[in-house]
């Protein structure tokens, strides 16, 4: 019986129809499917369509990595990807393990999704080509800043008085004036937009001082200023910023500085501009990892970033640029995270911790037994063992973890190693904590290093006992955290109030213990081996009660993971072989559509609304701190007749006097008099402390007051509240002669007839009244 009829009626080409038919009437020989056979031609409907299409190419809607040949699954990855599908499934209970080849590296087009978790928890060798779980949600787009408008002080300051900021960025490439397809594709750009929207009627002075090529230590060092600069005679590039007193300086580098990247160079060119007489507000780009891909521009095969040694590295480059401005309070606009989500598909802020369980012939056969590490003359050494917590992260190959012991013998010192400078970044001295047991205060004190920070110059003396009577039947009881840029070390002191109280089963958890130390400070964010190592007795013992590790540094289940919004491809490709048309490189200068999604996003998240000042009605709120002979704090002119050990000065009834020296600590302690004689209403006995804690500062130097002061309880002047200048008053040095006289920003001087202060580059000078000289 013919259905040809039947199948014109349904609405088949009549040629189709008849092709059909006659496999029908022929047993169906016809309709076997084979390279595009008359079966993938037959018509069909979805369930709730109004149209019918061919089933051959209703199924190339969605493509599985099994439409494609290979002899191995890499292979048939590879053959996927250059179809140039955008996203392309992985069937469940796919076996995902790749090869790692640089041939599958440059596979980098599409978007791989599963509907097996299984298989996207234990997928290895994919060079970065991840495949996500379908149920994961969509990568976001925004994030909460990293910059907030209070960290904008000086650009605040600068629009209140002139009306005007002075913005200079200074980086590599990323940020150069020579970018395709043209200089207003770089960021920067967009910074510069959203302080003029947020500020109006605020003008803003940019100049772009970026170098291609250069490094961290370019800036640091005496790397030349750029002609294009009109730099003075032999000028340096940190010299020609300097002189050009900016309000506001951006620091982008790092994608040259790996594999030699160095936290030394970073700390000087943070420290070289926040020791300039006019403190420029600083901001730190954390530069973003490039294409995994080994397909680059020619001529460009030099280039390492797609390999593994240099992803990891590049990982601790950042991550320690992370972690410092974080422990440092700088403001930073985290481009690598908008990367590794929109991208990557995982969050490497956060991370999640999951348990060892010790494996016999480790360094941690098991828990709640007696072990201890490597013997290192009076002291030994312990490695995190190599054992895979439940989400696959091995805890000696961590970037996150949690420690909890026991001793039974009472140390000199412990030392809690975050780095040791052998993962891509180089440090003076170890990333390290360190706890002393042997103080003569009888307290427990520690100190810490970033890698370059002397230890001890950190070293901060607590209100903790010393343990005593330690033993294997009364041992110490201690737990150490590293979580981002946190550290914390607590240790079980024995209660007060409740003094039968024992931890028990709970040890593990630390519950009950005091903390020693909680702090941020910079340290490496690739994985690494954590070590502790006992100094004191090689002979002492250290029980581990439980262990917890997490690896931010990858796509895996420790972090927080989507399903990402772009392909690498997409965000560096160019057209054709040119890079002027949209920009990319192929490597790691990104195209204009990924500065617009990636690097334009970061950007419009922060807050670049400038910070407005308000000064209290009393005029000594500018006046409480001031520079004066050999560092001394003087309020004004020191009265004639009156030698000796004070300055001070009359202020209608209360007179305050500075020490100048007489003490260890000169201008800490203020006098309070009242008539010529202390008052001993006024502080103790006259003797007021100026502040909660010594402020330290140069001779001639301006300082910034972070914490509130109260002086003389209240009675000889107000309280500073958040960040105050200081003005600085030179009233021992000849008051200037003329306005181009050289001086000092903010600084004032007095004679008989005139108040001189320095401003926007010139002595002004105010007459006295006379009638009350």
């Amino acid at each position: 019986m013919s259905d040809f009829k039947t199948f014109v009626a349904l609405g088949m080409a009549p040629a189709l129809a008849k092709e059909v038919d006659e496999g029908i009437q022929n047993g169906g020989a016809n309709a076997v499917q084979k390279d595009g056979g008359i079966a993938s031609r037959t018509v069909v409907q979805a369930t709730g369509a109004t149209a019918s299409r061919v089933a051959g190419d209703r199924a190339a809607d969605t493509r599985s990595v099994e439409d494609f040949i290979g002899e191995s699954l890499t292979e048939q990855i590879i053959a996927a990807d250059a179809a140039g599908r955008g996203m392309i499934t992985v069937p469940a209970g796919t076996n995902m393990v790749l090869d790692g080849s640089d041939a599958l590296s440059a596979a980098n087009k599409s978007v791989w999704k599963s509907d097996d978790k299984k298989l996207v928890d234990e997928q290895q060798g994919n060079r970065g080509n991840y495949v996500h779980w379908s149920a994961y949600g969509s990568a976001p787009n925004h994030f909460s800043p990293t910059l907030r408008s209070w960290q904008l002080p000086q650009a605040g300051r600068a629009a209140q008085e002139t009306g005007s900021v002075k913005f200079i960025n200074v980086g590599d490439s990323i940020i150069a004036v020579a970018a395709d397809p043209c200089e207003a594709a770089i960021y920067v750009n967009g910074i510069i937009e959203m302080m003029r929207r947020d500020n109006p009627g605020v003008d803003i002075d940019w100049i772009n001082a970026a170098v291609g090529g250069t490094t961290w230590g370019d800036f640091a060092g005496t790397h030349p200023a750029m002609p294009w600069l009109d730099p003075t005679t032999n000028q340096t590039w940190k010299d020609w910023v300097a002189a050009q007193a900016p309000d506001v300086v951006l620091l982008h580098f790092g994608g040259n500085d790996v594999p030699n990247f160095s936290a030394v160079d970073v700390i000087s060119a943070i420290t070289f501009l926040q020791a300039l007489p006019k403190v420029p507000d600083i901001i730190v780009g954390i530069t973003y990892r490039p294409s995994y891909s080994k397909d680059v521009m020619p001529g460009e095969e030099f280039l390492k970033y797609y390999t593994t040694d240099w992803q990891k590295a590049f990982q601790a480059a950042i991550g320690w640029t992370r972690t410092y401005c974080q422990a440092n309070g700088i403001p930073y606009i985290d481009f690598d995270r908008y990367v590794s989500v929109g991208r990557d598909g995982y969050d490497p802020e956060d991370v999640g911790l999951s348990t060892i369980v010790p494996q016999a012939g480790t360094s941690m056969p098991a828990y709640n037994a007696w072990t201890k590490g490597v013997a290192n003359g009076n002291s030994w050494d312990w490695d995190f063992p190599a054992i895979q917590s439940p989400t696959g992260t091995m805890a000696n190959a961590c970037t996150d973890y949690s420690y909890t012991m026991r001793l039974d013998t009472l140390p000199t010192m412990l030392i809690y190693t975050l780095d040791n400078g052998s993962n891509g970044v180089k440090i003076s001295r170890p990333n390290s904590v360190y706890i002393w047991f042997n103080d003569a205060s009888g307290k427990l004190v520690y100190s810490y290093s970033d890698g370059v920070k002397n230890p001890d110059t950190t070293k901060i003396i607590t209100d903790v006992p010393i343990p005593t009577n330690v033993s294997a039947n009364n041992p110490i009881l201690c737990a150490f955290e590293a979580i981002g840029a946190r550290v914390r070390f607590r240790i079980f002191v024995p209660f007060v109030n409740y003094t039968a109280y024992a931890p028990g089963a709970l040890d593990k958890f630390g519950t009950g213990e005091t903390v020693v130390l909680d702090l941020l400070t910079a340290r490496n964010l690739s994985p690494i081996t954590p070590r502790v190592t006992f100094v004191g007795s090689a002979s002492a013992q250290m029980m581990p009660l439980r262990m917890c590790v997490g690896d931010r540094s990858r796509n895996c289940q420790d972090v927080h993971r989507y399903v990402p919004n772009t392909p690498c491809y997409d965000l560096y490709s160019i057209i054709g072989t040119d890079t002027t048309a949209i920009g990319g490189s192929l490597a790691f200068h990104m195209n204009t559509t990924g500065i617009r999604d990636m690097q334009w996003r970061a950007i419009r998240d922060q807050e670049w609304h400038f910070p407005v000042e308000t000064t209290d009605s009393d005029p000594s709120v500018n006046t409480i701190t001031v520079s004066g002979t050999g560092g001394v704090s003087v309020f004004g002119k020191k009265p004639d007749g009156q030698e000796g050990a004070f300055q001070w000065f009359d202020t209608g009834g209360y007179n305050v006097a500075i020490d100048p020296g007489s003490s260890d600590h000169p201008g800490q302690f203020i006098w309070g008099y009242k008539n010529g004689s202390k008052d001993p209403n006024v502080g103790s006995n006259g003797l007021v402390s100026m502040c909660d804690l010594l402020y330290a500062y140069t001779h001639f130097t301006a300082h910034v007051f972070n914490n509130s002061v109260y002086l003389g309880n209240k009675q000889l002047g107000v309280a500073i509240q958040g960040s105050v200048a200081t003005t600085v008053i030179n009233a021992t040095t000849a008051a200037p002669t003329k306005p181009s006289d050289p001086g000092q920003s903010s600084e004032f001087r007095i004679d008989d007839n005139y108040l001189y202060f320095y401003r926007n580059g010139k002595w002004r000078r105010v007459p006295f009244d006379g009638a009350w000289s």
